[in-house]
């Protein structure tokens, strides 16, 4: 009678944990990152007759950022120079600065001039792993203009008196941008229905074409083509033009396989470059109010490319093959690709430029690794526990009968 009590409640018991178990699953589900290796090497070679003067970033790491998706496990930087006669400066001394947009950089002190046929070669590697985000939107939940905070309008240059004061790259005071962008704007006032507005106009009328410089978004409205991230500076004007805070962001994309070789056109071979397994791409981050930041993809998403939310809830930053490096928000990225092809010329430097990325394997969450081997332990123990109750009760029955047999 004993042995048939235990069996039962061992019973109950892992009927009642299963249940239990499996809403602490859903409430922390397993996270799995995958993990990368980035490997970037960068020459400068000064093939100018006369000294030149450092001024487009040529000691400048930029760090990986860390957020609720993306963990960087290991960094390291080296910058030499390398002097006509041989010598080897190995730079050690650098400082880790942040700039307006919230980057992290690592600057090394270089010397102010670097003399004729002098190269600086940086090299960085990053370990980073992504895992994939879930997004969930919906019209009815999404706020209005009224609910989106006056702050968040100022730190992201969507205030009125940003709009004829335009910040970086998004030129939110061109009266055609302007028109376009009200004519937009939902009727109701609901932020989302508004977003979806202006993802569906770029969409239908700003065809993909890539190109060798970014371009500012009347270049793109009027052109009527643009690659990731000048459709991307389109959209995020649009957006701050009706106030709604966003801003673009750039980073890079696991591409198992591939190998790209070229050179930047525009500067005649003084730019070469080689990308292994990767490919640059550029998106648009929008705060939906009520719902939160969304990334908003026009070019690379996944999903029915007649449903404008695929370009949200499906965009290529909510996979884990999709690495975020740097914000823009008020940077004038475009001018600076200017700068640096008018300095490329001007001091005769050739550039060599060349990015490799490697997967290496999937990594659970440690957080969520522990609640995995805690419930498997349990329910090991349970399941243990009822097969010994089983097999102490069919023990005592076979002893039971056979007792009887005795008898008889």
């Amino acid at each position: 009678m004993a042995s048939k009590k235990l069996v039962i409640a061992s019973l109950i018991i892992l009927l009642v944990t299963v249940p239990i178990a499996s809403i602490i699953y859903a409430q922390n589900p397993i996270e799995v990152y995958q993990l990368y290796e980035y490997t970037q090497r960068v020459e400068i070679y000064v093939a100018s007759n006369f000294s030149y003067t450092p001024q487009i970033g040529e000691n400048v790491a930029i760090l990986h950022p860390t957020n609720e998706f993306q963990r960087v496990y290991a960094f390291e930087a080296e910058l030499s120079i390398i002097f006509p006669n041989n010598t080897i400066l190995n730079v050690t001394d650098y400082s880790i600065e942040r700039d307006h947009d919230d980057n992290e950089y690592i600057v090394f002190a270089i010397p102010s001039k670097l003399p004729p046929e002098s190269r600086v070669v940086l090299v960085q590697k990053v370990q980073v792993a992504k895992r994939n985000m879930r997004l969930h939107i919906s019209e009815a939940i999404a706020g209005k203009f009224e609910d989106i905070p006056e702050d968040l309008q100022r730190k992201y240059y969507c205030s009125p008196e940003f709009i004829d004061s335009p910040v970086g790259p998004f030129h939110t005071n061109i009266p055609e941008l302007k028109e376009l962008a009200f004519s937009l704007k939902d009727e109701s006032g609901n932020v989302l229905k508004t977003v979806l507005n202006i993802i569906q106009w770029i969409s239908s009328n700003i065809q993909y074409e890539a190109g060798n410089r970014p371009h500012y978004p009347e270049e793109t409205y009027r052109n009527g083509v643009g690659d990731c991230d000048d459709q991307a500076i389109l959209f995020v004007t649009l957006c701050r033009i009706l106030g709604i805070p966003s801003y673009v962001q750039l980073g890079y994309v696991y591409i198992h396989g591939t190998t790209f070789k070229g050179s930047l056109s525009m500067i005649d071979g003084h730019l070469n470059y080689t990308y292994e397994n990767i490919g640059w791409h550029g998106w648009a981050v929008v705060y939906i109010p009520k719902i939160g930041w969304v990334p908003v993809d026009l070019t690379y998403f996944v999903g029915d490319i007649s449903d404008m939310e695929s370009r949200i809830v499906g965009a290529a930053v909510t996979l884990s093959k999709t690495i975020t490096v740097y914000n823009v928000i008020s940077m004038d990225y475009i001018a600076d690709h200017q700068q640096l092809v008018d300095t490329v010329l001007r001091f005769n430097l050739y550039i060599s430029q060349s990015e490799k990325l490697v997967y290496e394997r999937g990594i659970i969450e440690e957080r969520n690794r522990n609640i995995v081997i805690i419930i498997s332990v349990v329910l090991i123990c349970e399941v243990a526990l009822l097969l010994f109750s089983l097999l102490r009760y069919s023990k005592k029955k076979s002893e039971e009968e056979a007792f009887r047999f005795k008898l008889q």
